[in-house]
């Protein structure tokens, strides 16, 4: 931390204390490690008060990053844009939203954008990708992991992240904002 923020770990601590909802998300393992990474990967400095708007604004910082890394390193990695990688996140939680499955299939993801086009607003016609490349394509995240064509969060807060994102990011369009804000929500997701 030194290297990166000019702070310790004890400087760093209490200024993350100090955001809403992120001491109870530094007591689970895998999020603790995501705010270090974050703050590792200069995301986030820590040295300028109030940076992180609360857990919102952690999981926007660490997930862009980790959508955009590696990025160009190899042609099966090149099949999504960063804007496509982002999408199709966020498709991945709705589609496990919509089916109350925390385990969906890129079969069931191509099914949800089909039947909601306007909400999803997908850029490219999933239908037309190979799964097993879009898999290894998306799979350089380290919050998403798959067996197969099937893709899972490693945390459940990633998927209720990624819906909350899907509806801040449809609210400048009317239409779409009152098709998005007309879903059964859970407390999690509004939280975000």
């Amino acid at each position: 931390f030194r290297n990166v923020s000019n702070s310790g770990w004890n400087e760093v601590k209490a200024e993350i204390e100090k955001i809403y909802d992120l001491t109870d998300l530094m007591k689970r393992p895998i999020m603790l490690s995501m705010i270090k990474d974050t703050i590792l990967q200069g995301q986030i400095d820590i040295r300028r008060h109030n940076v992180i708007g609360g857990a919102f604004s952690l999981y926007d910082a660490y997930t862009s990053v980790n959508l955009k890394r590696d990025w160009g390193k190899s042609k099966g990695r090149k099949l999504l844009s960063e804007k496509q990688r982002q999408e199709y996140a966020q498709l991945i939680a709705l589609t496990m939203f919509k089916r109350a499955n925390l385990n969906v299939d890129h079969s069931e993801i191509v099914k949800v954008a089909k039947e909601s086009p306007l909400l999803l607003g997908f850029s490219t016609d999933l239908s037309q990708l190979d799964p097993e490349q879009v898999a290894a394509d998306i799979q350089v995240t380290t919050f998403l992991s798959r067996q197969g064509s099937s893709f899972r969060f490693t945390h459940k807060s990633f998927m209720e992240f990624f819906v909350a994102k899907s509806v801040v990011d449809k609210l400048s369009d009317q239409r779409m904002a009152k098709t998005s804000l007309t879903e059964p929500y859970t407390r999690e997701i509004i939280s975000f």
